[in-house]
């Protein structure tokens, strides 16, 4: 089974475990982004509920920009044979994702307290905000800026 599996991947996962660590934070990420979608009617509800400044007009734009920026990082992780400029742009989309979560949870957890939803697996998983969802985003963060050290660069057009 073990190497019907390796089979699957390119060479590259054989020489350099760090296309494994990036599989992994894909397959991560792509978890999030299911879960947010499966009830997205239901999504935008939960971050207007966060009271971000702006409003629901803002609350929308992050519960679409959430699952978008998930997905846009999954060509960098998954290591998919992709032209250079769209590489970089999935990769700072994997910053992007961590660095928007980690906020949204601080100012969650800041001004709103543990009573209410973090959001982070969308509205399929309920999850109370607090000190682990900042944890949990702030090493979602983490985990990309290691992988973005880690991962070698590819020289596609």
């Amino acid at each position: 089974m073990k190497q019907y599996i390796q089979t699957i991947f390119p060479a590259e996962f054989k020489r350099n475990p760090a296309y494994w660590r990036a599989f992994i934070l894909g397959c991560m990420l792509m978890v999030l982004a299911v879960l947010q979608l499966f009830q997205f009617e239901d999504f935008p509800g939960l971050i207007a509920a966060m009271r971000l400044p702006g409003g629901a007009m803002v609350a929308w734009l992050v519960a679409a920009l959430m699952p978008l920026l998930e997905i846009a990082s999954l060509p960098y992780l998954f290591s998919m044979k992709v032209p250079a400029k769209l590489r970089l742009i999935s990769m700072w989309c994997g910053v992007a994702t961590g660095a928007l979560w980690l906020a949204l949870t601080l100012w969650t957890s800041l001004t709103q307290g543990m009573g209410l939803q973090s959001g982070i697996f969308g509205a399929t998983l309920p999850a109370n905000s607090g000190w682990w969802s900042v944890l949990f985003a702030a090493l979602l963060l983490w985990s990309q800026l290691l992988t973005m050290r880690e991962l070698p660069k590819r020289r596609e057009r």
